[in-house]
């Protein structure tokens, strides 16, 4: 018995928060048969999307994976600042800040490369949303009050069990500001980040005790 029914029927409800912010094109249509496999197998599903809105224009999407680990491993795998830079593309340096008055995580971030890099602080909030820990979401977004090398920044992870599994959904939105290089490069940036459920995936997968 595959899992193909229950993952279409929970995405599809899922997607009308998503839809809000990524647009109602990719984020609120049901699996394709293509996408049910490749989760089924374990594989990463990505639906890439461009909003502009409010004067920014995001790039990003939403992307989901199932990692063989329940949803208590998985969200204390988000909740460990120390694997950042396993579980973030192209992570260079990672420092805790502390927490914000209304309990936020204040981390800040240096990704890139040798070409080109940047570096910003994010809010980081967990949520329970369900009293027995199968399902909760960590949102994050761009803190303004520190210096960022981003325009705007926000999304979030989503966890819900399925059995012994977890089905991970991450949403990311990023303005990257006018100008060339930005425009040059938003293609590799964006699918740099929506590889981030595969790389919590092989973490998690392989750090049994996390």
């Amino acid at each position: 018995m595959g899992f193909r029914a229950p993952w279409r029927t929970w995405l599809a409800g899922f997607a009308v928060a998503a839809s809000a912010v990524v647009g109602p094109a990719h984020a609120g249509s049901e699996l394709t048969e293509n996408e049910a496999a490749a989760l089924e197998s374990g594989r990463l599903v990505v639906r890439e999307e461009n909003v502009e809105r409010a004067g920014h224009r995001y790039i990003g999407g939403v992307s989901y994976i199932v990692i063989d680990a329940p949803p208590e491993r998985v969200s204390a795998a988000l909740d460990d600042v120390r694997a950042y830079r396993q579980i973030l593309p192209h992570t260079r340096s990672v420092r805790w800040i502390g927490l914000s008055r209304k309990g936020d995580a204040l981390v800040e971030l240096e990704q890139g490369n040798a070409l080109a890099k940047g570096k910003y602080t994010v809010r980081v909030r967990r949520e329970t949303v369900a009293t027995d820990n199968s399902a909760a979401t960590v949102r994050f977004w761009l803190d303004h009050r520190y210096a960022h090398d981003l325009v705007d920044a926000n999304g979030f992870f989503h966890l819900e069990a399925r059995g012994d599994k977890t089905l991970l959904t991450y949403l990311v939105m990023v303005d990257l500001g006018p100008g060339i290089f930005g425009r040059l490069f938003e293609g590799k940036i964006r699918r740099a980040a929506l590889s981030t459920p595969a790389l919590v995936k092989t973490y998690v997968e392989t750090h049994p005790t996390t």
